[in-house]
């Protein structure tokens, strides 16, 4: 932006401020808990003061700049480190080579407790000159780390640490020297056991330090403390209480302290101690979480961190994304490959590492992260920069319908298994939308059309007493008006036509059939699976003999009252496969059952004479359908 300009450019990035609380999870507008690792009170005592571009707390005192909070994040002591990262968070590029711009300490980095006011300096800007005598570096200040070590020029150019003797020798450096040092300063509360380490040893791996150009810094190394925290985790039941496998518990070296110091009492002054369990990111830094559940105090991040099991990106396939270590183990345990972000500015280092890997493609992301106040920053953020990236991902809810995904696996865990194993097949289930149909449906809405019975390719009902059905037959079959096959039994078909007489017709030596319109498929049993199969076979073979104009009833009433679900719903799925109209005869037990899969449901009735039929119905719109047929005697 400024490249030219360092000192436009660090006005710049100072008022990004809120910015940076906000991805955060911090509202700038509001008060929030201090930053200040030294201060243990958690009230909400510190607020974004918009005319210094600072945090201030009126309980310590401290007060913060961007470029201190994010030396708190990153692990950055010293302030090229810190402006170089803030560059690259809000500018998107490295800032300009050090020895091309020059640099005001005056207010550079400003991190006080209290009301400190830092000294003025004012960096002499001579040529170099390989005769003059070494200046020595402007000294600036961190509240987590201590001063780096400076070259000596009496040390023939070997850097060795401050106050050592004159004998010093780094070949002879087996690291006893270094675990003289003093704590790295507020970072280290209650690890006296560990010490600033300067050997390559490593516990843990350190894949996800951030390295800068032309920039060196210096980390507090916790290998030792994890590694004796890891040994004891046997004396705590907490990660399999929660469901965690041994194999997840050994891989990834988590710990247990039975007296951590979590720092001091305001009030009291008296050191605090948890039973806690360590959570290591990498040698650089860890996560501790109290395990008494009553406590209202829980969380400590010691150092580095900023993605938890950062291996787990390492592998092809799907990678799921957590909002807490606990999610990502209960993952772990089930054979997936999941990491956590411990605060939202860890997603724009999840993003960095996804533009750096090569076969990215290979990869697909299930953010499982809630997109409620951190959480949706964090997500919006990584839905961005993953898009940008043109790597696949997608937003899911695993955990549903508890809270975090420990908590399914502690109480569900066979379903939760269930439920990723068939991941991919229920994120590409859809439902149907509204249709848009135009089909003209044909409803039996007076005498006329109950004869003619012109059908769509859906069910009806008639719902009655057997023998009002059957009297509707007959006046059907009188009418001559259409052709009916009704499916039924030797025997219902027998008492449908009992009262159908050959009055009208003339004696003749000819064959004379009086109603042959009306014919009858007979069942040889009234069962389920044997209707199904009869009533297909009879409609293929009169279809095949191009008898196409008859309407098929099937008589409900012979079957058995418990079949008539199953059965009404298969003829359902029957009609729509043949592209026929069905008309069931069913008993009034089944008239809510038809209402709710046939297109229309008539409710029959004779009147208290018997001369008259009275149906009842309705359309798809609830419009009544009601209408009269005399019957006579």
């Amino acid at each position: 932006m400024f490249d030219h300009d360092f000192e436009r450019t660090k006005e710049f990035l100072r008022g990004k401020l809120p910015d940076y609380l906000r991805s955060r999870g911090i509202n700038p507008d509001e008060s929030f808990a201090c930053l200040n690792p030294q201060h243990p009170d958690h009230r909400q005592s510190m607020n974004y003061n918009p005319h210094t571009h600072c945090v201030q707390c009126y309980g310590c005192g401290a007060n913060y700049d961007i470029f201190a909070l994010i030396g708190f994040d990153y692990g950055l002591s010293d302030f090229n480190a810190q402006y170089s990262k803030a560059c690259e968070l809000f500018l998107g590029q490295s800032p300009q080579p050090l020895h091309e711009r020059t640099i005001n300490f005056e207010n550079a980095g400003a991190a006080t407790f209290g009301l400190r006011k830092e000294p003025n300096f004012e960096l002499k800007r001579d040529s170099y000159d390989s005769r003059s005598e070494p200046q020595a570096p402007a000294p600036s200040f961190s509240p987590l780390y201590p001063p780096r070590p400076q070259q000596n020029e009496l040390s023939d150019n070997i850097k060795r640490p401050l106050n050592t003797p004159a004998n010093y020798s780094s070949e002879r450096d087996d690291g006893q020297y270094a675990a003289n040092l003093p704590p790295a300063g507020g970072a280290v509360f209650g690890l006296t056991g560990n010490h600033y380490r300067q050997s390559n040893v490593s516990f843990i791996s350190s894949s996800n330090e951030r390295s800068y150009p032309d920039l060196t810094e210096p980390k507090y190394n916790y290998a030792d403390y994890l590694r004796q925290a890891a040994a004891k985790v046997g004396l705590t039941d907490f990660f399999t209480r929660h469901g965690l496998s041994n194999e997840v518990i050994t891989r990834l070296h988590l710990g247990y302290d039975e007296s951590y110091a979590a720092g001091a009492d305001a009030h009291t002054g008296e050191q605090i101690l948890w039973r806690a369990v360590i959570f290591p990111y990498s040698d650089y830094g860890y996560t501790v979480y109290n395990c008494d559940s009553a406590a209202p105090d829980k969380l400590r991040r010691r150092g580095n961190v900023s993605i938890f099991n950062e291996s787990a990106l390492q592998h092809d396939g799907a990678v799921f994304v957590c909002e807490q270590e606990l999610d990502a183990l209960s993952l772990e345990t089930l054979n997936y490959h999941a990491v956590a972000l411990s605060t939202p500015a860890a997603a724009r280092n999840l993003l960095e590492l996804c533009s750096k890997s090569v076969g990215g493609s290979k990869r697909i992301f299930y953010i499982c992260i809630q997109e409620d106040g951190a959480g949706a920053e964090c997500v919006k953020t990584l839905c961005a920069g993953l898009y940008s990236l043109k790597q696949p991902f997608k937003k899911i809810d695993a955990a549903f319908p508890y809270q975090s995904l420990n908590q399914a696996l502690m109480n569900a865990r066979d379903s939760l298994s269930w439920r990723l194993s068939h991941l991919e097949e229920m994120l590409t289930f859809s439902t149907t939308p509204v249709l848009q149909t135009h089909e003209q449906y044909r409803f039996i809405d007076d005498a006329t059309a109950l004869s003619r019975l012109h059908l769509s390719a859906h069910l009806y009902a008639l719902c009655a007493p057997c023998t009002v059905l059957r009297r509707t037959l007959r006046l059907i079959m009188q009418e001559r008006l259409c052709r009916l096959i009704t499916v039924t039994t030797a025997a219902a078909w027998q008492f449908i036509c009992h009262d159908l007489t050959n009055d009208d017709a003339t004696p003749t030596p000819l064959p004379f059939e009086a109603y042959p319109n009306a014919r009858a498929v007979l069942l040889s049993a009234p069962e389920e699976r044997v209707a199904l199969e009869e009533i297909r076979y009879a409609w293929s073979a009169l279809r095949l003999q191009h008898e196409g104009s008859f309407t098929l009833a099937i008589d409900l009433t012979v079957f058995a009252q418990t079949q008539h679900a199953a059965l009404i719903a298969k003829l359902q799925s029957l009609s729509a496969e043949l592209g026929c109209g069905l008309l069931l005869l069913c008993p009034p037990q089944d008239q809510e059952l038809c209402s709710s899969l046939c297109l229309q449901t008539i409710q029959v009735a004779q009147s208290d004479d018997g001369n008259e039929l009275i149906f009842k119905s309705n359309s798809l719109n609830g419009r009544p359908l009601n209408f009269t047929r005399y019957a006579g005697l």
